[in-house]
């Protein structure tokens, strides 16, 4: 049985941040501001800015505040380079080396990342206290984590596993690297309110379970993955389908996920409707990928 998952769009753009990972969508036509993409989604879940504080379907946003240690490529899977610029598995299939991209700058003036953030970032992940989804699994199979010199990171397993770097460290999942400076300097509680890290948007203003606005980092257009097409993305919650549809065909809105069962009449609004196979879940990836690089 072929399975697909799908998305309904009035604009995008085809070479903006708003890059489309393992979903479908489709069409085009302005809803608002040329410099806002509008999405309306069912809502925003925890409505939380930090990796390990909530689930996977907060990663419409989390995806442009944050950059991965790599990315997949839509169309093939394959992985290409993103924070980690080099990654090898030793032969035991238990211990992975990574080498991290240089000058990458964490926003708010946090300074540049290095191996202590990602470090940082995967203790914090797995720590008992994260209630992201794959933090119990990584728990088992990570032994620790070691930064050894300023560009290098060493994780070490408890068991072999081949696949560990595109299964649990790729923008597949939500294992986002985060300021260790910022984090210690302001604690949790602040973070989330603020969340800053090296990716091409920040939070601008969060109206809890009604809206969510990034802005382009005042560096953005020299930011080392991506150039923003857009000043501002606003996330919009709408938990009704029907209005959903209805704000995309009054062109209220840009791009939404549809349920399977609602397909067919929104093709028939005249709504293009691009489907990826072999998955269930609907889900926009609005990070982008590695466009200022030439090989991906």
């Amino acid at each position: 049985m072929m399975k697909a998952i799908s998305l309904f769009a009035r604009r995008l753009s085809a070479t903006a941040i708003v890059s489309i990972a393992a979903l479908g969508a489709g069409a085009a036509t302005a809803a608002t501001a040329d410099d806002t993409l509008v999405v309306v989604m069912p809502s925003f879940y925890e409505n939380t800015f930090l990796p390990w504080n909530g689930g996977g379907q907060r990663k419409f946003y989390l995806d442009a505040i944050y950059d991965y240690l790599i990315y997949l490529e839509p169309a093939t899977n394959r992985a290409v380079p993103g924070l980690a610029v080099d990654w090898s598995m030793s032969p035991d299939g238990k211990t992975w080396t990574y080498q991290l991209r240089q000058g990458v700058q964490f926003q708010g003036g946090y300074g540049e990342l290095t191996s202590a953030d990602v470090k940082f970032s995967i203790e914090r992940f797995i720590d008992p206290k994260s209630i992201a989804g794959p933090a119990s699994a990584l728990r088992k199979l990570i032994a620790k984590v070691e930064a050894p010199e300023t560009y290098k990171v060493v994780v070490t397993l408890n068991n072999p596993d081949v696949d560990f770097t595109r299964g649990y460290l790729s923008n597949g999942l939500y294992t986002a690297i985060v300021s260790k400076k910022y984090f210690e300097a302001k604690g949790d509680e602040e973070a989330n309110a603020k969340p800053f890290g090296t990716g091409p948007y920040t939070l601008a203003d969060n109206m809890r379970g009604v809206s969510v606005r990034l802005q382009a980092a005042d560096d953005a257009a020299r930011h080392w993955r991506v150039k923003p097409a857009f000043q501002n993305l606003l996330f919009v919650a709408v938990p009704e389908e029907a209005t959903r549809v209805a704000k995309l065909r009054a062109g209220e809105a840009d791009f939404a996920s549809p349920n399977y069962d609602s397909i067919k009449a929104v093709k028939d609004a005249g709504l293009q409707v691009l489907s990826v196979r072999e998955n269930w879940v609907p889900v926009a990836r609005l990070g982008g990928l590695v466009t200022t690089s030439p090989k991906f």
